[in-house]
């Protein structure tokens, strides 16, 4: 039985989902974890997976953007902004989110999202 006080545990699971393709229960699981612990980066990154996979392509921007607020380095955030603006044709907010990411992040162009 799953303990939702147990750090993490709501996030494993969701990303077990995300890997079985299942988006409404991970986006479940990713977001009882934020319920007991907001500011948790890796759900707000994997919630923001989901959401942009689900074409939800706003509420992907926002997450991505708290997660890049609470964790400035949190280089697969930044990629996934770069990637979304790009998406979207919208070059200057994908420059804007490459410049930050060099700034802020450790990156390696040759790793993708």
């Amino acid at each position: 039985e799953l303990s939702d006080t147990e750090p993490q545990a709501h996030n494993n699971l969701g990303v077990a989902h995300l890997r079985l393709r299942d988006l409404e229960r991970a986006a479940a699981e990713f977001q009882a974890e934020l319920k007991y612990r907001p500011e948790n980066i890796l759900s707000l990154f994997n919630l923001g997976l989901v959401r942009f996979n689900q074409g939800k392509l706003t509420e992907a921007e926002s997450l991505w953007k708290e997660t890049v607020r609470i964790s400035p380095a949190y280089t697969s955030a930044w990629l996934g902004l770069i990637q979304l603006y790009s998406l979207l044709k919208e070059p200057e907010k994908e420059a804007e989110a490459r410049r930050a990411l060099e700034r802020n992040g450790e990156w390696d162009p040759s790793h993708g999202i």
